[in-house]
């Protein structure tokens, strides 16, 4: 675990350094207003990237690691599934356009960037499932990699357009930027030897489509819960409060977000191939506890840390704008750690 966290750590701070990046200058060229409209918009990203992603990540990781050698058929089975659920959920956003802008902003103003995510999410589902593949084949170098460039071609079209065109700028970027990382992990991918239009592409089992959708129903459902969530909370203070305390608890909450990406990724990176691999009761009981010690530990020195810098930090990471949002934190904080264990 400690190897894993060591290498994945670099691809963890530049992911943490790109999100305090974007997000001090959005707070900057945005305002405090900003943060609700593009989190809400984020919300639906994720929500769109449910279907196409989450149906088959899971269950490409856990048979990609138990069984490396024999893997192209099951790839195969998952392009094909995250194909077909980028196209249904695509066609969605295209028809009810309208209707979803009107539901997350409150107006039909902002129809048009459900149309630019209806392109935009063939490309992020595509990586995601890429990146899932080098994920169980244990490739954490290349998927380290991978995820930096993602990240950093992310960071640096959303600054740009947050700069040239402040708030429209933000949103524009949230349904592109994720899309670029493709190529790079297709490349990377392909340069040692794991991606190609055959090892993607082919005859399709429906014997294993049925295995991999079975296995993932649950993480379809999960995946779905929090922006959901999420978006009916911030929409709820919006409506109770003001799109200011709404945008105050969204940046509490992108604290969070950041401290626990450290922990979660570490996690998710690890433990998922590392627990499929192995079949014997004792050893899983032992990864499993030490695991629980590790998370508890970490996020509890974290919190408290966080806690003490509450102040300076929300100057750093935002503006002097955001600080009403003070007195959320500790409360955050306290369910942050019940959250990770």
């Amino acid at each position: 675990l400690i190897n894993v966290i060591i290498f994945n750590g670099l691809s963890v701070l530049i992911r943490m350094l790109t999100l305090i990046g974007v997000n001090k200058i959005l707070a900057i060229y945005g305002g405090a207003s900003a943060f609700a409209y593009i989190s809400q918009l984020q919300n639906i990203v994720n929500l769109s990237l449910v279907l196409p992603t989450n149906s088959v990540n899971s269950a490409c990781i856990k048979y990609t690691a138990e069984n490396k050698k024999a893997s192209y058929e099951l790839w195969r089975n998952c392009t094909f599934i995250v194909l077909i659920a980028s196209i249904i959920v695509s066609i969605i956003l295209v028809v009810f356009s309208r209707q979803i802008s009107l539901l997350t902003f409150g107006t039909e103003e902002y129809h048009k960037y459900f149309l630019y995510l209806a392109v935009t999410l063939h490309f992020m589902a595509f990586n995601i499932h890429l990146q899932s593949i080098l994920n169980g084949l244990g490739k954490l170098k290349e998927y380290v990699i991978s995820s930096i460039i993602s990240n950093i071609l992310s960071a640096g079209i959303s600054i740009f357009l947050i700069i040239i065109y402040g708030l429209k700028g933000a949103l524009i970027s949230i349904v592109i930027s994720q899309a670029f990382g493709v190529i790079a992990t297709y490349l990377i991918g392909r340069r040692v030897g794991t991606f190609s239009f055959r090892t993607l592409f082919g005859t399709i089992q429906f014997a294993q489509l049925k295995k991999i959708l079975m296995f993932s129903s649950m993480a379809m459902f999960a995946g779905a819960i929090l922006p959901l969530s999420l978006s009916a909370m911030r929409q709820m203070i919006i409506n109770f409060c003001d799109v200011e305390s709404a945008s105050y608890w969204d940046a509490v909450w992108k604290i969070s977000t950041i401290y626990i990406t450290l922990i979660s990724t570490t996690l998710s990176v690890y433990y998922l191939p590392k627990l499929s691999s192995l079949d014997q009761k004792k050893e899983l009981v032992r990864e499993i506890s030490s695991g629980l010690l590790f998370v508890f530990f970490i996020s509890l020195s974290s919190a408290f840390c966080i806690y003490l810098l509450q102040d300076w930090l929300i100057i750093f990471l935002f503006s002097k704008e955001f600080a009403p949002m003070a007195p959320l934190i500790k409360y955050q904080l306290i369910g942050d750690v019940f959250k990770m264990l």
